[in-house]
């Protein structure tokens, strides 16, 4: 995604079973592919790593997860987070920065429109997330950088510290 996140350092690798075919417009799963992918971004220290898979789940039904080594949603956040219009951070925190840089934030309603996506295209969607446990609060910031955080030293201690995975499912083809 280097024309989509100029300047960033993390790594997105692709795995999952081949061959997997889903029914949904092309256009509406590039949407939706992309807002999870730009969150992931968002959520993601340099040196971190971004892996979107897919695989067969419970004998049926497609699965894509986008899994991220990022800071993660806590517990109150994750309850609210489909809702639109919810800051997980108080907005004084959120900056002016662009889509893709590590917090930039938004005003929430990319997930809301995920949701509403899914209602109407017979798709569920999920988020399961571990935050940080060197920044267990909203207010607690991450360095932006594995190299920069005094509490790791590599992605994989980062990728034990916390991150979050979204995960879609769709009817057979």
């Amino acid at each position: 995604m280097p024309v989509l996140a100029p300047g960033r350092a993390v790594a997105v690798r692709k795995a999952g079973e081949g061959g997997l075919t889903v029914w949904i417009d092309p256009g509406v799963l590039d949407k939706i592919l992309v807002a999870l992918v730009k969150n992931a971004f968002e959520a993601t220290p340099d040196g971190g790593e971004i892996i979107v898979s897919s695989r067969l789940a419970d004998g049926r039904r497609v699965q894509i997860d986008i899994r991220d080594t990022g800071t993660g949603i806590t517990l109150e956040s994750q309850r609210q987070i489909f809702g639109g219009f919810y800051h997980a951070k108080e907005t004084d925190l959120y900056t002016t920065k662009k889509p893709f840089d590590f917090g930039a934030g938004g005003k929430g309603l990319d997930l809301l429109r995920l949701k509403i996506l899914s209602k109407a295209y017979g798709f569920e969607i999920g988020c399961d997330s571990t935050r940080c446990r060197f920044i267990p609060r909203e207010s607690d910031l991450c360095p932006g950088a594995i190299a920069l955080c005094p509490h790791v030293e590599s992605l994989e201690q980062c990728a034990l510290a916390g991150g979050t995975v979204f995960s879609l499912f769709f009817q057979p083809y």
